[in-house]
């Protein structure tokens, strides 16, 4: 198979400017904040195993519940998982916030581990959801007000309790998620995302339906052409997993279940922080997702209270992260953001909920509308916007004399004019594809982060562009 590219292709780099902005000494989320204006770990803390909830059509969810051995009525935080509600939040952080005085609700969705019913990613979460926050609501311990939190398909499930809007439902703490499952999950710019799609939707939730995979011959199943077909390699894959690859455009399928229309962001009531990183794989959708809520928020505190924090994280969010990065292109060693990067999550979610569950005047309202953290400066910086309008954007335009393949060609990357239509061919093998490394992906076994790509660029079945050397 061959492949042309004409040199019309335009590049373009968004380069912060940052002699415009001069952040304090540390931004940190984190580290700001004033801990007298917590909630103190006051309670004794009691514990429910297996509480079964009733959804509207008689199925029982599986719900444990730590609550303040107190009389009295609490707020109530939810994460409904289908990776095992009693390890997804450790027994630790439930009681750290259910002795600060919060109902710690944590239940396993529909077919998964102790709940009842048949798990189908995504189609049953939020009327699940609806049902759950209804139930809460009505509890003798409940004061109505519910927080969720969680991060995945555990952000997913937020989203879809927030489009189906539940009047308990006050406050969400969302972590590496997006509401937009077709462009962001399952494709993306309408292609395929294979090697998310078939690691995670199908093996990876084969396992946390309870499937026994162990058996599985997996190498049949990645290396199956063409890949639409790929389940039919591996016929105990969930059956969401052939869906999927039965329904490439956005048809009526994806409706209920993929909320990326600007109805669906109008239905949203409450405030909601978002957590992300730089390399996490649903960043461009959390981003979008951010924009959308401020813009047609249904109430003024979701719209005026939306906030985002992005990390130099993966898949996960508060450490002090070391992304894996090639030497050579080969062994992983680690990259150390520095001593600026990591703090405490629960503190940080503690005070979003105090906020808006307890009414704690504590500073929240006066955060910064983003949080991001510099990379290469390696520290954090308020914004007051995203995209930055001091942005300064510089058009780049791939060159070369015909020969762009690998990092011997003459591909180069100039802020010049193109000379004319030359175009570079490479030849594609679907039998030794070119490998991904690095980048924004997640649950494979290929690492994610900034990564040495130079292994990838010696191959001939690529065109690589470069540019001189990028002045600091």
């Amino acid at each position: 198979m061959k492949a042309s590219v004409v040199f019309a292709t335009m590049l373009a780099l968004a380069l912060p400017l940052g002699a415009a902005a001069q952040p304090a000494p540390s931004d940190n989320p984190g580290r700001n904040i004033d801990t007298s204006l917590l909630s103190k770990p006051i309670y004794k803390v009691t514990f429910q195993a297996n509480v079964r909830v009733p959804m509207r059509d008689g199925i029982t969810l599986a719900t444990d519940i730590y609550r303040p051995d107190a009389p009295g009525k609490f707020p109530a935080i939810l994460e409904r998982t289908p990776y095992n509600r009693a390890t997804y939040m450790s027994p630790d952080d439930a009681k750290y916030y259910a002795s600060r005085g919060y109902v710690v609700v944590l239940q396993d969705v529909r077919g998964t581990y102790d709940s009842d019913g048949v798990f189908y990613a995504f189609k049953n979460e939020a009327n699940d959801g609806f049902d759950t926050d209804e139930w809460i609501g009505h509890q003798d311990w409940s004061d109505g007000g519910i927080g969720t939190m969680g991060g995945s398909y555990v952000g997913y499930t937020q989203w879809a309790q927030a489009v189906a809007g539940s009047k308990y439902l006050k406050a969400m703490v969302m972590t590496v998620t997006t509401s937009d499952i077709y462009g962001n999950w399952i494709y993306i710019d309408g292609v395929s995302h294979y090697g998310f799609d078939l690691p995670w939707g199908g093996i990876e939730m084969s396992a946390h339906v309870m499937q026994n995979t162990r058996g599985f011959d997996w190498p049949p199943i990645y290396n199956h052409l063409p890949i639409a077909t790929s389940a039919e390699a591996g016929h105990h894959i969930t059956p969401h997993y052939r869906d999927w690859f039965a329904h490439p455009t956005r048809d009526s399928y994806w409706d209920g279940i993929s909320f990326e229309k600007e109805s669906d962001y109008a239905k949203v009531t409450v405030p909601i922080l978002s957590m992300d990183g730089w390399y996490d794989i649903f960043l461009r959708g959390d981003i979008r997702d951010d924009a959308m809520v401020r813009k047609v928020g249904a109430t003024q505190v979701a719209r005026d209270g939306k906030r985002l924090m992005i990390g130099p994280w993966a898949h996960s969010t508060g450490g002090r992260t070391a992304l894996p990065v090639g030497s050579n292109g080969s062994d992983p060693t680690p990259v150390d953001f520095g001593d600026d990067t990591p703090f405490d999550k629960n503190i940080v979610h503690l005070r979003w909920f105090d906020h808006y569950l307890k009414g704690i005047n504590n500073g929240v309202g006066a955060d910064a509308p983003y949080q991001i953290f510099v990379m290469g400066e390696n520290r954090w910086r308020n914004e007051k916007e995203w995209p930055l309008a001091r942005t300064k954007y510089t058009n780049y335009y791939i060159q070369s004399d015909g020969r762009a393949n690998s990092v011997n060609g003459d591909g180069v990357l100039t802020t010049g004019q193109p000379k004319g239509p030359e175009s570079d061919e490479f030849s594609y093998n679907p039998a030794n594809p070119t490998p991904t490394m690095g980048g924004n992906v997640c649950c494979s076994n290929v690492p994610s982060g900034p990564w040495d790509q130079r292994s990838v660029e010696r191959r001939d079945d690529v065109l690589v562009y470069t540019t001189e050397p990028v002045a600091k």
